[in-house]
């Protein structure tokens, strides 16, 4: 990590508790990290009411509110972490759900079967601000 004292807080959103303690197993590599969960969208940011995320890591398709939903919900309230978006569901021989969470400000996002290869990677990345765009703060990304 760029600050080796600091410990980075990450939300992992997902309505699968099996697909959060994936994601957790695949980060465990990362040192410096806090990984906080939300079971739902609205989970969430109750939870980000209280906790200043350095990443936040969401699933597309939730009961409720979703994550489309969420990062809608996000760019109201001027938040200025990063997301990755993922899921297992993507279909883009119709619509390209991956890239729509980018068009929501998503920084990167990807399909929950690749999480094991390049989760790792993008994340220390974008924690060491070298990620997707060359940036950690995404105050200047455009929203639809």
């Amino acid at each position: 990590m760029a600050d080796s004292d600091r410990v980075h807080q990450i939300l992992i959103v997902d309505d699968d508790a099996i697909d959060r303690q994936k994601i957790r197993r695949v980060l465990s590599p990362i040192r410096d990290i806090e990984i906080t969960e939300a079971h739902s969208g609205d989970h969430a940011m109750q939870i980000l009411q209280t906790l200043e995320p350095a990443l936040v890591i969401t699933d597309i398709f939730m009961p409720n509110v979703d994550g489309l939903e969420f990062l809608t919900q996000l760019a109201t309230t001027g938040w200025t972490f990063p997301v990755i978006a993922i899921t297992g569901l993507n279909d883009s021989d119709h619509i390209d759900f991956l890239k729509v969470a980018q068009s929501f400000g998503a920084v990167h996002s990807m399909n929950k079967n690749e999480l094991d290869q390049r989760l790792v990677a993008v994340v220390r990345d974008i924690l060491m601000g070298t990620g997707e765009n060359g940036q950690g703060d995404i105050r200047n990304r455009p929203f639809p």
